[in-house]
Order: C-alpha cells, then structure tokens, then sequence
C-alpha cells in the first residue's frame, strides 16, 4: 500500500511539474510579439502605392501632447487617450505648400486626426478611428528603423 501511495504522489509530483513547465512555454509568435505603448513611440502611417512617396507620421508624449508630419507640413497638437479611446485637438500645421497630390493625402490625414475617438494596439500596430473617420494604420518604427534614419 505504502508503494502505491508513493507511486500516486510521484506521479501527482510529475503532472504538476509538467503543468508549470508548459505553462511556463510560449508559440514562437507570442515570443517575437512585442506590446508597444502609445505614448514615446514614433508611429509611421501605412501606406498604399497611391501615397508611398511621403511620410506620414506621429508621435503621441507623456505630456499629452503630440507631433509629426502629414507628409508635408509639420503637425503638433494635444491628446488625451484611456484605455480605448483618443481625443486629438488644438491641432496646427506649418503652411508649406507642396505637390497637389501630397496635400491631399495630407489633408486626408489630418481630417482623420481631428476625428478619432478610438485607437487599438496590435503588436506594433496602431489603429486609429471614429464614427465619422476613416481608419488610419499606423506602425511603429522598430529600432533599426531610427538607427536608418540617423545615417
């Protein structure tokens, strides 16, 4: 009796270390997934062949505020953001003026700005959108991305 009381608890022993090791293992996917925060990140609109030729881009801060390009001008502004939702005001652009085509994708840009409510972080992918917007998809810059940019 003693020996197969010893036989169930070594076996209880083993099933519970094999339980913590799997629970310890991730898929290659969850591994190579990396959450990246909102704020501190430079996002990079994804773009179609249509508006590959200029660079859309933002940066939300700590402080609430916010800075970028439209592809043209420059854009600087407020945010406040909670779990899900955003809401961007007090934005200003420079006046340059560029390519007819470039400051329409821009002003596209723009108008979706000053009209989202909600966002959603996917890896390093940022969703931008509202009821009456359309939907922005921003990217994060990865590390070589900035070591790219500063050569």
């Amino acid at each position: 009796m003693k020996r197969i009381m010893a036989f169930l608890f070594f076996m209880l022993f083993l099933a519970g270390m094999a339980l913590v090791k799997l629970k310890g293992m991730h898929t290659i996917e969850q591994q190579q997934r990396v959450e990246v925060s909102l704020v501190g990140v430079d996002w990079w609109a994804e773009t179609g062949s249509e508006a590959s030729a200029i660079s859309q881009q933002l940066r939300f801060e700590a402080d609430g505020s916010l800075s970028g390009s439209g592809g043209c001008n420059r854009i600087t502004g407020r945010f406040v953001a909670t779990d899900e939702t955003i809401q961007i005001d007090s934005l200003g652009l420079t006046r340059r003026s560029c390519d007819a085509r470039v400051m329409t994708l821009e002003s596209t840009f723009v108008q979706g700005l000053q009209t989202v409510t909600r966002y959603r972080i996917d890896a390093n992918r940022l969703t931008l959108a509202g009821d009456d917007s359309p939907t922005l998809l921003l990217i994060a810059a990865t590390e070589s991305d900035s070591e790219q940019d500063q050569e």
